[in-house]
């Protein structure tokens, strides 16, 4: 009997802690002293993000197994206005506008029972601008991934980051805009469009033959020349190949962890897990289709993808029915579809296109 009563307690407080989402707000420090020599005395707010419906998950409950939503609770447009009128001294502050452009903010956690080391991720890009007549001045930006390791990583995880968004805008409420660069309106609205006009891999109508070591080569189109032998394939993925540097005749190493990716009569290919996948462009974007695990990504535990003959591991009953349960253990995953993924341009880091951007993604 006590088995059966706490089956179903179990499965209730699951549906009621996904069902109540978590919010996130920044947070003022405590006794903070207000700016009485600020420069800005007003603030916009952009929001820049490809997926925006909500913030993320955190884990809580029984195990760390359940799952809640983050979400912004006021709106950042409240908040940041909030902040505003904390920071600054009315007596002495200037008249500018202050912009805060949010681009990515997105909380993960995972609990890798195996090492007994629950973590939490925050991915945060901003950038702030000075808005004068219409034209954004740059003042600086945050491109960054929050790493939170503990026992209970959701309360540190949600401090750390309310704390350096929080300080970057203090420090920034002193600091002149660059009035040698803007953007217009048209710009910030498309601001990854205008960054990538400047990038070489977007910029190129064919991509140059090579072995690409990080990055920065693929980006700038700078790779080792080389002449490709013995590819060996399946399918569309590349397994192995054999490479000869154009200039010195040597062999190249080929050892994929020191390879970012390889264009072969002009098809790029990523290098991915045990692979080299290649890559597309859709939508102003260069994309992969993930048929293994993600490598070279911070959402390696949350997007990993396994292999489909891949054996997966018995479960019980009681934790198939009852416990939406994501592992670090990437074989407990079953997923029916692989997941497109984004180069990002700026890092090149892979991430989840928009629409995949959901921890529901796993319990269809």
């Amino acid at each position: 009997m006590k088995i059966l009563f706490f089956i179903p307690l179990h499965f209730i407080f699951t549906l009621v802690t996904l069902a109540q989402p978590k919010a996130f707000s920044i947070d003022i420090p405590e006794n903070y002293t207000k700016k009485t020599n600020s420069l800005y005395a007003q603030i916009e707010y952009i929001d820049s993000r490809t997926f925006n419906e909500y913030l993320g998950f955190t884990r809580d409950g029984f195990g760390n197994e359940n799952y809640r939503f983050m979400v912004e609770n006021p709106s950042f447009d409240i908040q940041l206005k909030n902040i505003m009128k904390s920071i600054i001294s009315d007596d002495k502050s200037g008249k500018r506008t202050l912009v805060f452009q949010l681009r990515r903010l997105y909380f993960s956690e995972l609990n890798n029972r195996k090492l007994n080391e629950p973590r939490g991720f925050c991915h945060l890009r901003f950038n702030l601008y000075e808005n004068k007549d219409g034209r954004y001045y740059p003042i600086n930006s945050v491109d960054t991934i929050v790493k939170i390791k503990s026992l209970d990583p959701t309360k540190n995880l949600l401090s750390v980051t309310s704390s350096l968004i929080f300080s970057h805008i203090d420090k920034s409420m002193n600091t002149e805009s660059d009035t040698t660069l803007f953007y217009s309106k048209t710009d910030i609205d498309n601001i990854a469009l205008f960054e990538k006009s400047s990038i070489n891999l977007y910029k190129a109508g064919k991509l140059k033959d090579g072995i690409y070591r990080n990055f920065a080569e693929f980006a700038n189109q700078e790779p080792v020349g080389c002449i490709f032998a013995n590819i060996r394939k399946d399918k569309d993925l590349i397994l192995s190949f054999n490479a000869t540097d154009i200039n010195s005749g040597k062999e190249i190493r080929t050892d994929k962890t020191e390879i970012y990716a390889i264009v072969v009569d002009g098809v790029p290919y990523i290098a991915n897990y045990e692979c080299y996948n290649p890559l597309f462009k859709k939508d102003g974007e260069w994309q992969f289709v993930n048929n293994y695990t993600v490598d070279r990504c911070d959402f390696y535990e949350t997007w990993g993808v396994v292999i489909k003959n891949m054996k997966r591991k018995k479960q019980s009953k009681f934790r198939e029915a009852f416990s939406l349960n994501m592992e670090s253990e990437l074989s407990e995953l079953n997923l029916d579809d692989p997941i497109p993924m984004n180069i990002d341009h700026l890092t090149g880091e892979f991430i989840p296109v928009p629409e995949n951007a959901s921890v529901y993604h796993y319990f269809k």
